[in-house]
């Protein structure tokens, strides 16, 4: 478990693909993180798997590596994955704990690639949100995605959404579902 004390140097990192074991793929994670291309630095250690599916804490030696994995790109790539995975990092906080899983319809946005293009951009802006299709990459089932993340993040997304909807509630097609709190 983290201590309070790791928390400024701690990441949560979400889309971790279940493709190796997981002893390998919080290797993977060091690896990834560790590497030039993440932006990284020494990582002090890895907690993976977690209770929530697809999320690790990543804890560095120095802060100053965690704020600046956070404000990167992170696509993990190795030559024993399928395909390059996307993953989202956000600085730990501890609404970490009250994280959660919404569907959310994006069909206000209009056509499909308006749709995407929408996407792109609440990810730009919402950072510790993940947001992703409900199906498998490349079959895009227009309108529905899945997000998530901590509370207070998706919390901050709803009024986003709501405010680029004119204020309307009944248009947003959005509802903040139950609380998954596993720890």
């Amino acid at each position: 478990m983290l201590r309070i004390s790791e928390a400024s140097k701690t990441i949560v990192v979400s889309g971790v693909p279940d493709v190796l074991t997981p002893s390998r793929m919080a290797d993977k994670l060091i690896i990834h993180f560790q590497s030039s291309r993440s932006h990284g630095g020494d990582v002090e250690k890895v907690e993976y798997p977690t209770n929530f599916k697809g999320v690790g804490f990543v804890t560095f030696e120095k802060n100053t590596d965690a704020e600046k994995v956070i404000t990167k790109e992170q696509i993990m790539r190795d030559k024993e994955f399928p395909q390059d995975y996307h993953l989202t990092v956000y600085k730990f906080t501890p609404d970490v704990f009250f994280y959660v899983n919404a569907d959310l319809d994006l069909s206000m946005f209009g056509e499909d690639e308006q749709q995407r293009e929408a996407i792109q951009n609440l990810q730009a802006v919402h950072r510790s949100v993940r947001i992703g299709p409900l199906v498998m990459p490349g079959q895009w089932r227009g309108g529905t995605v899945k997000v998530e993340g901590p509370f207070t993040a998706l919390k901050a997304l709803r009024q986003d959404l709501l405010q680029r909807a004119g204020g309307s509630n009944s248009h947003t097609g959005i509802v903040l579902p139950m609380v998954q709190n596993d720890f």
